[in-house]
Parts: structure tokens; sequence; C-alpha cells
């Protein structure tokens, strides 16, 4: 399969996590993520827990600037990668057709997935759900079932919540590679919303944005698959396969669409 052009989708209305997505994230994201990011160990992980093989089919949303798309695409595997930013897209795109690799990108909003059935696995990483809130995070995992053909697998990262009430950090202060980050954190028992005040510097540069993520148990995870067709079938604590277990800080679930 051929890399192709951005395509724009269209969608947005206008939301605090649109924006912060839009405008602070691509400033500050992949220094960030490159403090956490293992990818050569995560993709082989999503190769053996979705027993994935030269030639499937995998749908990776928001892929941020492609990075589990094009190391899937390096093995064969023939990869979609979808996501807000078109800064992101255009650089994996780029990085795709450099490589000659099996990876196509597209401008998206994943509140707005509309992809026919056909692909055998769907992933949605590094605590990416949790940001339009619940009714919309129960659309889009419904959307991702809808894409995956029968017996197609979803594998999804999250933040525990349980970690979260135990350990989080009100301040953090960190230097992201040339980026400095600050971060101001609130909790809301009554809502499970965390909100990050986020400043970040480069040099003379200056960032700044606020996100709030709804952070989830295991059981609302569970029942939220469950509810949109995904039967559970395992939960790691994290890519070197250590079962989940309460005070684990990621939960990495998947889930299969009925055979039938």
């Amino acid at each position: 399969m051929g890399v192709r052009e951005v395509k724009r989708v269209r969608g947005g209305d206008g939301s605090s996590a649109e924006q912060f997505f839009r405008s602070f994230w691509p400033a500050v994201g992949p220094a960030v993520t490159g403090l956490y990011a293992r990818t050569p160990v995560e993709t082989r992980f999503l190769i053996r827990v979705l027993g994935l093989r030269r030639g499937d089919r995998v749908l990776d949303v928001p892929c941020g600037f492609g990075r589990h798309s094009l190391e899937l695409a390096r093995r064969g595997i023939r990869a979609l990668g979808v996501d807000l930013n078109p800064r992101f897209i255009a650089e994996a795109c780029g990085r795709a057709r450099l490589e000659g690799v099996p990876a196509e990108f597209r401008v998206g909003d994943m509140r707005r997935l509309r992809l026919r059935a056909g692909f055998d696995a769907a992933i949605n990483l590094f605590s990416s759900l949790g940001y339009y809130g619940e009714a919309m995070d129960q659309a889009f995992l419904r959307a991702l079932c809808r894409a995956l053909r029968p017996g197609g697998r979803v594998l999804l990262q999250v933040v525990n919540r349980d970690f979260i009430i135990h350990h989080l950090a009100p301040r953090m202060r960190y230097q992201a590679g040339p980026v400095r980050v600050r971060e101001v954190r609130s909790f809301d028992l009554a809502t499970s919303v965390v909100t990050t005040r986020w400043e970040a510097s480069r040099g003379q540069r200056r960032w700044t944005g606020t996100l709030g993520l709804r952070v989830y148990a295991y059981h609302e995870l569970v029942r939220m698959l469950e509810q949109t067709g995904l039967r559970v079938t395992g939960a790691w604590a994290d890519f070197d396969r250590r079962p989940a277990v309460l005070g684990s800080r990621w939960f990495v679930l998947r889930g299969e669409r009925a055979r039938r």
C-alpha cells in the first residue's frame, strides 16, 4: 500500500481539549513523549498480544506523529494513522514516503471516526482516551469496534484512576530534551477529572495550555468496552506484560469484537 498525501476530515467543536492539541501540544508533545516512549518494545508487545502478521491492517488513532504506525509498517503491517494535527500527519507522511513503508496517514478527528469494517486491529495508546467526556469516549470506542473485522482486536492504554488518587503530584518541573516543562495538577473526586495547567519554554519561546482528563477505574473501562461490543480478553500493567493490578500506573487492555 502506498503512502497517501495528507487528507483533511471535517470536524472540530472548539473545545478546550481541541485547542490544546492544536496549539500547545505540537510545540511540546514530541519532547514530552520522548521521555516515556519505548517504541520498539511497545511495538513488539502490540504484535504479540494482537497476533499481528505481515499484511494485517491496523488502525492507530490518535497516532500523533506516527511512531507506532511507522514501526508496524517497517515490519510489513499495513497501518493507517489518524490524528487531529496536520503538522504531525505531514511529518508522518514524510517519514513513510522516505522509508517506503506501507503506512497511510490522514488528518481526522477521533470524535468523528467514520471507517468501514475490515481492520484486523486498532490501537489507542498513551492515555489518549478521556479528553472529550464520557459520552464521546463511549462513541469513540463504538466507532473503533465498527472499524474492526469480526474477531478483530483493540488495544487500549490508559492511566489508572486508582493510581492517580494515591500518587498525583500537584506540581512537577522537568526537562524534556530542549523544552522546560512545569505542570500544576488538581483532581476532582466528583468527576474523576485531572486538570493540568501546562507551562513550557524553549529558549525565549513560551507556551501555556490547560487540559482536563477523565481517568477511569478498571471496572469502568471493562464496562465501556463491553457496552461497545468488545469483550476484554487481556489486561496488563504495561508493555512488559506484567498483569494489571489495583496499583498499576497504566492499564493496557485488549478487547475483541465478536466473530459473528
